[in-house]
């Protein structure tokens, strides 16, 4: 199965499924992606049927749920921010473009609205790069909201926790 959050004809999908080794998307528009954690761009508006497929060495298993896709809204249009790499591992970048010699504060809450991340920077470029860490956060979706004195972005960041993932199977596994 998987989780998703749509903003605007963007899409961040969440695997979760368990012992999955391998990864099949159809976003139901032409498009597919074998990435556990794949974000997705729609061309158009409209309902799509959304397709995964896991696997692993034993068997395989098949989720499909319906979405409907509208248009961006006026806070995602102007690209005035990011965040990278998504999905990420709890430490990730947002890149964000606002008015030199502003502030901006950087506010990360998880699904239950419970703030993870609160900090504010000063913009000396009209872009600015600012790398975020937030520890042990479980492996979710969450938000991420940048304001100045002027206004407020949304977007979303999906935390898989793969590294340490890995290194406990290389522990159970003898191989650490």
């Amino acid at each position: 199965g998987f989780d998703y959050v749509i903003t605007g004809t963007d899409i961040v999908f969440a695997d979760s499924s368990d012992f999955a080794t391998s990864w099949s998307w159809d976003f139901g528009d032409g498009n597919t992606d074998i990435a556990q954690n794949p974000l997705h761009s729609y061309a158009m508006e409209g309902n799509y049927t959304i397709t995964q497929i896991v696997s692993n060495s034993c068997t395989s298993d098949t989720a499909t749920v319906e979405i409907i896709v509208t248009s961006a809204t006026e806070q995602y249009s102007d690209n005035l921010i990011g965040v990278f790499p998504n999905p990420g591992n709890g430490s990730f970048f947002v890149s964000c473009r606002f008015e030199k010699n502003s502030a901006i504060c950087i506010k990360v809450t998880d699904i239950t609205g419970k703030v993870v991340y609160l900090s504010e920077y000063p913009v000396n470029n009209a872009t600015t790069v600012i790398p975020v860490k937030i520890g042990d956060a479980a492996p979710g979706i969450y938000n991420v909201k940048v304001t100045n004195a002027s206004k407020e972005y949304n977007t979303r960041i999906v935390i898989t926790r793969l590294s340490l993932i890995l290194s406990e199977v290389r522990f159970f596994a003898g191989i650490a």
